[in-house]
């Protein structure tokens, strides 16, 4: 009978978790400071820390770039106002590279200068994406891409891409095959389809893949695109109408495999306040996790739901996460606070996301709303 009594409590257990659970949000470490615009996760280093990167800092002294501790303690951290560590990327030899005014200059894994640099061209209507390999350089006049030529770290110029094959970047990745270039295509409008392009290291046009269209709609972005371990390429893309004062999307997870085909996809539609919407997505140890709705629980709380899936899109089970504000520095005591989730990923053998978190009714003496940004380590299923 206890035999029979213990299985059938396991078996509970293991719906419960399959169908949902509720856990209270690990705060880890303060990311950026009091910011307009949000930290990103620049990467995680060979010996295992994470790299944070802001803009806009308002606070002085706040981090502009920032490196973490697998376990989330602050290793180092550079505050330096008079710098803009934003755009930064980790290279392939674990070095970190930053874009600064007119050149790139370049930081060891404990965040000492190494003395090595490139010097940038920054005419009017030049600008530049950083990957792992090196650097695209886009020159664009009167609204148009002129010219792509992809740099490498030691400042040689690899390939130059044609105007009318240069795709309006949305997300580059970089790898030993060459590049995924994301975005709309060039002298596209932007409620046209986005596509994916691969780029060899001669820069050849490998293939294209435009991504599927939903009835009429007023604009579509990408929210991530990410290769994944086995080989394939994960797009979070969304579609907007708004009809005022009402918003509808409709997001969807595609997985795309190494011939270009679509092997599946996802769906969330978002119409005013009913449906859910994919707002990120990451992968770890194997299944895809992403985020479907943050819900505000009355003045002091909320909470992020997680969707599960395997590697062939089947529906594994969800995970909802309570985010409190006396979480947050400065904010405990604020009558009413508002919460934001932001970049989800894994690093280190862990699940990290991102909170912002603002008071909602500053004083009217203050110019901003005290701004937070929190790392949490999140359950995984």
């Amino acid at each position: 009978m206890c035999r029979k009594l213990s299985a059938l409590l396991a078996l509970i257990m293991a719906l419960m978790v399959l169908v949902g659970s509720c856990a209270g949000a690990e705060p880890v470490a303060k990311i950026g400071g009091m910011l307009l615009f949000g930290s990103e996760f620049i990467g995680e280093l060979p010996n295992g820390r994470m790299v944070f990167s802001a803009d806009n800092v308002l606070e002085s002294g706040m981090s502009r770039l920032q490196c973490l501790e697998p376990e989330g303690t602050v290793a180092w951290a550079l505050s330096d106002y008079t710098r803009n560590y934003t755009p930064a990327v980790i290279t392939e030899d674990g070095t970190i590279a930053i874009q600064k005014k007119d050149k790139i200059v370049f930081l060891s894994p404990e965040g000492k200068e190494t003395g090595k640099e490139i010097p940038l061209a920054t005419d009017e209507g030049i600008w530049y994406e950083l990957t792992s390999r090196g650097m695209m350089k886009y020159c664009r006049a009167e609204d148009t891409i002129k010219s792509g030529e992809f740099i490498d770290w030691e400042g040689q110029t690899l390939f130059s891409l044609d105007p009318g094959r240069v795709v309006r970047g949305e997300g580059m990745i970089a790898d030993q095959d060459g590049l995924l270039m994301m975005g709309h295509a060039q002298g596209a409008d932007w409620d046209e389809a986005i596509k994916v392009v691969r780029v060899d290291w001669q820069g050849k046009i490998l293939w294209e893949r435009p991504l599927p269209r939903w009835k009429n709609y007023d604009w579509n972005y990408l929210r991530r695109a990410k290769v994944t371990s086995d080989g394939c390429i994960l797009v979070l893309y969304t579609q907007e109408i708004y009809s005022f004062p009402e918003r509808k999307s409709y997001t969807q997870l595609i997985k795309i495999g190494a011939d270009t085909e679509i092997l599946w996809t996802k769906e969330a539609v978002l119409d005013g306040e009913k449906g859910r919407e994919f707002t990120d997505v990451a992968e770890y140890d194997g299944k895809y996790v992403i985020t479907c709705g943050l819900e505000k629980q009355g003045l002091h709380s909320a909470t992020q739901t997680y969707l599960w899936l395997d590697a062939d899109g089947n529906e594994l089970g969800t995970v909802r996460q309570s985010i409190r504000q006396v979480d947050f520095p400065d904010l405990e005591d604020q009558r009413d606070v508002d919460y934001m989730g932001e970049e989800l990923f894994s690093a280190g053998g862990n699940l990290w996301q991102v909170f912002t978190a603002w008071d909602s009714h500053p004083n009217s003496s203050t110019v901003y709303s005290i701004v937070r940004r929190m790392l949490f380590r999140i359950p995984v299923l």
